[in-house]
């Protein structure tokens, strides 16, 4: 962190991660505004170099596919005095859909089985679930087996988180109503 002539000069690197979106918002945070005269945002995109010279605090870019990106936030380059660069990286992930569905034995009381039907091209690797029931344990496995204490219409949430971390999550209502048992 440098400061000089009443700019404040933050040498940085920035990293930005997306899982999904592929337009990014960018905001200039430079903390003495009255001091930047000119500002311009780079980024290399596939080899060609796509720039924005007209917005100072905020703009957008759309990256092509998921990968890496480069840019910087150029700060008074073309003004003289007391200039800065930001240098920007860019992750696009792919993004990732948590869903699940379940199943029970409407005969008796048994448990639940619960098949984790997530999608997403970044290799999840992390389940939470939540079965509806405060006080009880969740569970971290991909498809887990819940024995409900009571019929009823019980919550369920499921968050996925994949090799990226990436995260989504879903919530459904499980309708655990077994039949009685006869009674003679």
């Amino acid at each position: 962190k440098l400061s000089s002539d009443s700019l404040t000069v933050l040498m940085e690197d920035y990293t930005i991660k997306s899982c999904g979106d592929k337009t990014i918002f960018f905001q200039n945070k430079t903390t003495e505004a009255s001091n930047v005269k000119d500002v311009e945002w780079r980024f290399d995109i596939n080899g060609t170099t796509v720039s924005d010279n007209v917005n100072k605090w905020f703009t957008a870019f759309t990256f092509p596919d998921t990968g890496t990106y480069h840019g910087l936030l150029l700060i008074n380059q073309n003004s003289g005095g007391c200039s800065d660069t930001a240098f920007i990286h860019v992750q696009i992930f792919p993004e990732i859909h948590a869903k699940f569905a379940y199943d029970y034995d409407t005969c008796i009381a048994g448990p639940v089985g619960f098949v984790d039907q997530s999608k997403g091209d970044g290799g999840i690797n992390q389940w939470k679930w939540n079965f509806g029931i405060p006080g009880a344990t969740g569970s971290s496995e991909q498809n887990p087996v819940y024995k409900y204490p009571e019929p009823g219409n019980h919550p369920v949430k499921l968050n996925i988180v994949d090799k990226n971390q990436c995260a989504d999550d879903t919530t459904g209502v499980i309708q655990w109503f077994p039949a009685p048992p006869v009674i003679i």
